[in-house]
C-alpha cells in the first residue's frame, strides 16, 4: 500500500482544531446541559423564511443558481445595506452570495493572501483567520489589544503597518467581536480609517453581528474606505440561520470580479431554496429585526448577572449574544473538573 498522509501541506501541522468545536463535541450532547460554546442564537428561523423555502422547493428552484447568487437576493442585500448602513453596493457588480460568511472569509484569504504575507490581527479573535493565513503560506501577526478595552487603537495599528510595511496584505476587523463582545464607535471606526487609508493594505471586515449592537449605532468601515474594504456579512446571527450557511462579501467591483473565480472555484454557486429563504429574511422589517436583538440582549444580561454571582472579572458586554471572563485556573478545578482534565490531555 502506498501512503499518501506525507503529500498534505506541510502547514496543516501546525494547525490545531477549534477549541469551541473540541468542546462542543466532548460535552453538548450531555442532556440538559446549556449549551454556549457556538455561537448561536437562542430563537428559531422565523416560520415565514421556512416556508419561503419550502416554496422554493415546490416551485421547483432546485437546480443551479448564478454563481454570485440569484438576482433577487444580490438585490435584497444591496438595498438591505443602503437602507440600514447607508453602504451602496451595485448587486451586478460589487456583492457576492457565499456559503456562510466563513467562505466569504475563505474567498478573501485564498484570493489575495500568499506565501510570505503578513496578515494583521486583533487577538484574541475568531481562530478561522489565523488558520486560513497559515493555509495560504501568509504569516499571521496578533496585535495584542487585551491592554487596550480590546480594542485596536490607531496609534497601535499604525506601529504594526510601519513595522511591517509592504509585508502587510490585509489588516482583519471584526465588531462587534468574536470572542470579546466588544464593538467600536462611529468616531473609532473614522479612527481606523484615517489610518488605514495612508497605506495599500486591504481591510476584512467582519461584521456578522452588527444587528447585536446594544449600545452604539452599528457603522460600518466602509463608509469610509469603500474601495479597500472587504465586507462579510451574513443572516445567520441576525435571523437565526446559521444552518442555512448564507453570507456575502463585498467589495469594489475590479476585486470582487477576481474573487468571484475563487468562490466558483470553491462552491461553484450556493443552494437556491436556501437563497430564497434568505431573501425572504430580507423582507423581516427593521422594527420587528430590533426586538430580535433586544430580545437576545435581555437573556444575556440575565447570564451575565447569574455568572456575576460566581465569577469576577467579567467584561462589559456591548454586543452579540456571549460575554467574556478571566477563569481563572483554581475555579475551573473546583467548578469543572471534568473539562479542566479533558483540556490537560494531549
Amino acid at each position: 500500500m502506498i501512503d499518501i498522509s506525507p503529500l498534505i501541506k506541510p502547514g496543516l501541522g501546525n494547525i490545531t482544531p477549534s477549541l469551541i468545536r473540541q468542546i462542543n463535541n466532548r460535552f453538548g450532547k450531555i442532556p440538559g446541559i446549556v449549551n454556549l460554546t457556538i455561537g448561536e442564537p437562542d430563537f428559531k428561523t422565523p416560520d415565514h423564511i421556512k416556508l419561503a423555502a419550502v416554496q422554493s422547493i415546490l416551485n421547483n428552484r432546485t437546480h443551479y443558481a448564478p454563481n454570485r447568487g440569484t438576482a433577487d437576493l444580490l438585490k435584497a442585500i444591496s438595498v438591505y445595506l443602503a437602507s440600514r448602513f447607508g453602504l451602496d453596493y451595485n448587486p451586478d457588480t460589487q456583492i457576492i452570495v457565499t456559503n456562510g460568511a466563513s467562505e466569504a472569509i475563505s474567498t478573501v484569504f485564498n484570493g489575495i493572501i500568499d506565501t510570505g504575507d503578513v496578515v494583521l490581527i486583533g487577538s484574541p479573535a475568531f481562530s478561522l483567520y489565523h488558520t486560513l493565513t497559515i493555509l495560504n503560506g501568509g504569516v499571521p501577526v496578533e496585535m495584542d489589544v487585551s491592554k487596550t478595552g480590546f480594542k485596536l487603537t490607531p496609534k497601535m495599528l499604525t506601529g504594526f503597518l510601519n513595522k511591517y510595511r509592504d509585508k502587510v496584505k490585509l489588516v482583519i476587523l471584526n465588531y462587534p467581536n468574536n470572542p470579546t463582545g466588544i464593538t467600536y464607535t462611529p468616531n473609532e471606526v473614522r479612527e481606523l480609517a484615517n489610518v488605514l487609508r495612508n497605506y495599500q493594505v486591504g481591510v476584512l471586515s467582519d461584521e456578522v453581528y452588527s444587528e447585536l449592537a446594544y449600545f452604539d449605532e452599528h457603522v460600518s468601515i466602509a463608509s469610509y474606505l469603500p474601495e479597500q474594504t472587504l465586507l462579510v456579512n451574513s443572516v445567520s446571527k441576525s435571523y437565526a440561520m446559521t444552518g442555512w450557511r448564507i453570507g456575502y462579501l463585498c467589495g469594489s467591483p475590479a476585486v470582487i470580479k477576481e474573487l468571484a473565480k475563487v468562490h466558483q472555484a470553491n462552491v461553484a454557486t450556493v443552494g437556491t431554496p436556501n437563497m430564497d429563504a434568505a431573501t425572504e429574511a430580507f423582507s423581516l422589517v427593521i422594527g420587528m429585526l430590533r426586538r430580535c436583538g433586544l430580545f437576545i440582549f435581555a437573556s444575556v444580561i440575565i447570564c451575565v448577572s447569574r455568572l456575576s454571582r460566581s465569577v469576577t472579572g467579567l467584561y462589559r458586554l456591548r454586543a452579540r449574544f456571549m460575554c467574556m471572563s478571566r477563569f481563572p485556573i483554581r475555579f475551573m478545578e473546583r467548578r469543572w473538573p471534568m473539562l479542566n482534565s479533558w483540556h490537560k490531555k494531549p
